[in-house]
């Protein structure tokens, strides 16, 4: 007797006890034989609340990104995807919470370059292996940074900034979400390529450091723009530069470091969902199918262009093979820009 023709005959001999058991028993015949499309056979999920971990407080770039996707991604999965912050360490706390969760479809965190590809270079030990104790469900975005200044810092270009820096040696420090963030690689980037130092001041709250840098107590920070929008558009910060290969979509008339003097200076990140490892394909596969719909949105599509992200979405496959690489990448921009947790 075929295999598929066995299954079916077992399940069919078990006694059904209601509707639920019926269609249990339904579904298993239908993926037994083969005639079951994989977002199908997870018939029934979800049937309840879905929690998405977001590894950093409320206001960070993380944080601002993941809520503008929750609404529509909720609506296309068919249940209420709701946040919970769990900030600390560099997005560790957070992630760790995702790993030790259990594989059923019901924890899945908005993840970045640095809970899944930076820490894993930065931290001589980690709770959690980013590529084994995860699976992956699929990329949402790559985002570039802009460079701000206080308003009332005498400077109006990234070459006029780095003539002050100079000519204040010791004097100017720049913010940062962390130690070993991308904004810290950044800092570290800019303070190498124009050879002088700047001191790093890293912040646990994205709001006091805009704070900080508005008031002119911090001089500057690369950072992704929506956090920074509100505060720019009040004249509270003075966006100098974008740091991507090509000018934002949504910042069109803000000039690229590669424009402005910088070559090769391009500094980009990436997010995406995952789950933890050895979730169930089918589920996999419906999480993926309802964040691409949800990157085809208008109102998201919107939302994302304002705060400087460009939809990247993938397969699950694919994004399990992309962390691989961003991992082994960033081991090797860690090991070869000297920084360390400080």
């Amino acid at each position: 007797m075929h295999e598929p023709i066995r299954k079916i005959r077992s399940l069919l001999d078990k006694p059904v006890q209601g509707k639920s058991a019926f269609t249990a028993i339904v579904i298993a015949v239908f993926a037994a034989s083969g005639l079951l499309p994989a977002t199908a056979a997870a018939a029934g999920y979800p049937d309840k609340p879905i929690r998405m971990v977001v590894p950093y407080a409320p206001g960070a770039s993380g944080d601002v990104s993941a809520r503008q996707l929750s609404p529509k991604y909720s609506e296309f999965i068919g249940q209420q995807i709701y946040i919970e912050n769990r900030a600390g360490a560099s997005g560790i706390v957070g992630t760790e919470a995702v790993a030790k969760a259990a594989p059923d479809g019901y924890t899945i965190m908005y993840a970045t370059a640095q809970t899944h590809a930076i820490n894993k270079g930065l931290f001589e030990k980690l709770p959690y292996d980013p590529v084994t104790d995860f699976s992956a469900i699929g990329r949402i975005s790559t985002l570039k940074f802009v460079l701000v200044v206080p308003p009332d810092l005498p400077v109006k270009s990234p070459m006029e900034l780095a003539a002050y820096v100079k000519a204040n040696t010791g004097k100017v420090n720049y913010a940062s979400a962390g130690n070993g963030t991308t904004a810290h690689l950044a800092g570290v980037y800019f303070s190498k390529v124009i050879g002088s130092p700047i001191t790093h001041v890293p912040y646990n709250n994205i709001g006091q450091a805009i704070a900080d840098l508005s008031g002119g107590r911090v001089s500057m920070m690369i950072y992704p723009y929506a956090p920074l929008r509100g505060a720019v558009q009040a004249g509270k910060l003075k966006l100098i530069a974008s740091t991507g290969e090509t000018r934002s979509i949504g910042l069109p008339d803000t000039p690229t470091m590669v424009e402005l003097g910088f070559p090769g200076f391009v500094v980009t990140t990436w997010n995406g969902i995952y789950s933890p490892a050895r979730t169930p394909r089918p589920i996999v596969d419906a999480l993926n199918a309802a964040l691409a719909k949800s990157l085809k949105d208008s109102q998201v599509l919107k939302s994302m262009e304002a705060g400087g992200y460009v939809p990247d979405p993938t397969s699950p496959d694919e994004f399990a093979a992309f962390t691989r690489a961003e991992a082994g990448r960033y081991a090797e921009i860690l090991r070869n820009s000297g920084v360390t947790v400080d």
